[in-house]
């Protein structure tokens, strides 16, 4: 049975599951953080076989989302489609993601993966060249692991990434004459390169980039953020530790970075790369990088120590910056202790009870 298109009064769940009543589709994003993206309709997907046939069903400004569940599928999505999924440890798709050119592409919620999908090594997580004809392209609160690479983007002006892990690729992701936020990303684990800016104008800020760039040469760009002719407006408030290579500015156009805690790589410096006044060297102490926990821990010297001016607003997990005097460095704020907080503990502690 084919139900067609839907208003915003109802939640589509993609891929042959339940469609569920609810009040609007701002309201109803799977983190509330999409309130902003309004659609003109939602496709009721109960009557596709597969994520693509929705895709294909969908028009301009419309929501296509996708619930829990695993699937295997190489999507091609238009322009204009905002393609959510129920979250990264809910929605996972083995497969790639092939955007065409064109305007407004938003893509959340979804573990995209190599494992299990058919594919060679060398193809991307989500690909999209825009040739100059794509602004507005929003990725975010993606896992995205196991691609040859795993966001690869060319001349698309106004993109946001943000909040996503980009992880086991053998680059994270290369941004070729792109210009936007890169911001809030945990890098982490990508063989040849974290991070790989061409020729881009991009704020790329209060990042967590770890344990990139060993299969890769520091002067062929292994490291945890490698530029080739960049014009960056920012690189602020990241955290870089543990890669081959730091930073690696291999060619300069005009690189504006500062104010990072850069420490712990082979090399922290590389290429042109040389370290800035208001850089930090220090461990940040994350909370167990054993687990993937880099939170921050409270004796970690990133905290608060970031610029105000440069900061995002948000973090990772949504927390507000700053929670403290200044915004602190990388992918996490951490949460301020509340006075009330602390008063129940004293009472606790002076008050003790006899339970014998």
């Amino acid at each position: 049975m084919h139900f067609g298109r839907r208003t915003c009064a109802m939640y589509v769940v993609a891929a042959g599951l339940a469609v569920l009543g609810l009040g609007s589709c701002a309201e109803n994003a799977p983190d509330g953080s999409l309130g902003r993206y309004r659609a003109a309709a939602i496709i009721d997907a109960g009557a596709y076989p597969t994520i693509q046939a929705a895709i294909d069903a969908a028009a301009t400004d419309d929501i296509v989302q996708v619930g829990p569940g695993d699937f295997t599928e190489n999507l091609h999505v238009k322009p204009g489609i905002i393609l959510m999924g129920a979250g990264m440890d809910r929605t996972v798709l083995r497969g790639r993601l092939m955007l065409e050119s064109g305007d407004g592409h938003v893509i959340t919620g979804f573990r995209i993966t190599r494992e299990g999908a058919a594919l060679s090594s060398p193809s991307a997580g989500i690909a999209k060249d825009c040739t100059g004809r794509g602004p507005n392209t929003t990725i975010t609160r993606n896992q995205i692991d196991g691609f040859g690479v795993g966001i690869v983007l060319a001349e698309c002006p106004g993109t946001e990434i943000t909040r996503n892990i980009l992880k086991r690729n053998q680059r994270g992701m290369e941004l070729t004459d792109l210009g936007g936020p890169v911001t809030d990303n945990l890098v982490l684990y990508n063989g040849s390169a974290g991070v790989v800016l061409r020729g881009c104008n991009v704020t790329f800020a209060n990042n967590t980039v770890v344990g990139n760039g060993f299969a890769e040469s520091i002067t062929d760009g292994g490291a945890g953020l490698a530029s080739f002719g960049s014009n960056a407006d920012h690189v602020h408030n990241n955290i870089v530790v543990s890669n081959n290579a730091g930073l690696n500015l291999l060619e300069v156009a005009s690189f504006n970075f500062g104010r990072n805690l850069v420490w712990g790589n082979v090399v922290d410096y590389a290429g042109r790369a040389v370290a800035h006044s208001a850089d930090l060297s220090a461990d940040p102490r994350f909370v167990d990088i054993g687990i993937d926990d880099f939170h921050l821990r409270p004796d970690s010297p990133a905290i608060d120590t970031a610029s105000n001016d440069d900061g995002t607003e948000v973090d990772f997990d949504g927390v507000s910056r700053p929670q403290g005097a200044a915004v602190d460095f990388g992918a996490y704020e951490r949460r301020a202790v509340t006075a009330e907080s602390r008063l129940v503990i004293s009472e606790v502690l002076a008050n003790p009870t006899d339970e014998d």
